[in-house]
């Protein structure tokens, strides 16, 4: 098995890791049924949520917070949704309020939000390499390879805060020895550079010699995962994602294979969701995906629809559609996610 198989592998592992959002803690003490309570009152109010739990006066009152709101989940999806988002600020706050003795253990609820805001919230205090070093010790502490991997992924996000720029940002996720973990952090921040900075060039030269101009680009996986997310940026409509494809032909074998994997994850997360039905969802995927060879685009695609719906057909549905060879691909990655 080659680097790439691997990393391939684990970030497939690390997709099903993070569908295991309802993995949430029975609570234990009557306390917690307080707090659910308090958050029913909440409803669907993010800000009001948010509030509510982070009124823990130490780690443990916080925690107990955290759980009745988790219970809430499981048992109201529907009703208690952007579990990632407070997951993500719950974190940022246990960190910044009680540092070390605010990290819950065997948080892998929500997408892994909690660790990825307690990371976010370390990188605030702690900058540079050190941050690299200090998150390091958190996700060292995770027994599990694909768990781990996404704790690393939010190294990255944290890593765009905790240095002065793009550049140092991605390349300081060098400073972390295994490859797969370089990875997973050198895709969360620029993921994180993507989504939130200010002036961020939305010309695709540019973007594409962010990732470039940088360290990693010596590295064909680590640059292919540094294009695919910042090639995301602000592409939110059917004819902008063609748009980009049309940009990729031109480019480079790695651009282009970035390029198709942004497409799948653009299409999955903004597109797929807005349509009826499992064969509407299907004929948009095939368009989307039907110049790409290199099979990024339909990996990328199908992977991240199975991991946002609960509705397996979805996803096959989206295989069949597509052209004999990428139709074989699709449905192996499928059997690869669900085993």
């Amino acid at each position: 098995m080659t680097v790439s198989d691997t990393v391939e592998l684990v970030r497939i592992k690390v997709l099903l890791i993070s569908m295991l959002a309802l993995m949430v803690p029975t609570p234990a003490s009557a306390s917690v049924d307080l707090f659910v309570n308090e958050i029913i009152k909440c409803q669907e109010n993010i800000n009001c949520i948010t509030k509510t739990i982070s009124q823990g006066k130490n780690p443990k009152d916080l925690e107990k917070r955290f759980t009745a709101y988790l219970l809430l989940v499981k048992e109201r999806p529907n009703l208690f949704s952007g579990c990632h988002t407070i997951s993500h600020a719950i974190g940022e706050i246990a960190y910044e309020r009680f540092r070390e003795k605010g990290f819950i253990k065997g948080q892998i609820a929500c997408q892994y939000g909690f660790v990825h805001g307690y990371l976010v919230g370390m990188s605030h205090i702690i900058k540079g390499e050190k941050f690299i070093s200090s998150g390091e010790k958190v996700c060292r502490g995770i027994d599990s390879v694909e768990e781990r991997a996404l704790c690393y992924h939010g190294i990255g996000h944290g890593a765009a805060s905790a240095f002065s720029n793009f550049k140092s940002s991605v390349e300081g996720c060098l400073i972390l020895k295994e490859h797969i973990y370089q990875n997973e952090c050198v895709t969360g921040s620029s993921m994180e550079r993507a989504n939130s900075s200010m002036g961020f060039p939305t010309d695709f030269p540019e973007q594409v010699k962010l990732c470039e101009r940088s360290k990693i680009s010596v590295d064909p996986i680590l640059l292919r995962s540094c294009l695919s997310q910042v090639l995301t940026y602000k592409l939110y409509l059917y004819d902008e994602v063609i748009g980009l494809e049309k940009k990729c032909i031109i480019s480079s074998k790695v651009v282009k294979e970035g390029c198709y994997e942004a497409m799948g994850y653009i299409t999955a997360t903004y597109l797929v969701p807005k349509l009826k039905g499992s064969k509407s969802k299907a004929l948009l995927s095939s368009r989307v995906c039907q110049k790409d060879k290199s099979g990024w685009c339909i990996h990328s695609l199908v992977s991240r629809v199975y991991s946002l719906t609960d509705d397996k057909t979805v996803p096959l549905a989206i295989c069949r559609e597509q052209k004999v060879m990428v139709a074989v691909e699709c449905s192996n990655i499928l059997k690869k996610l669900a085993s």
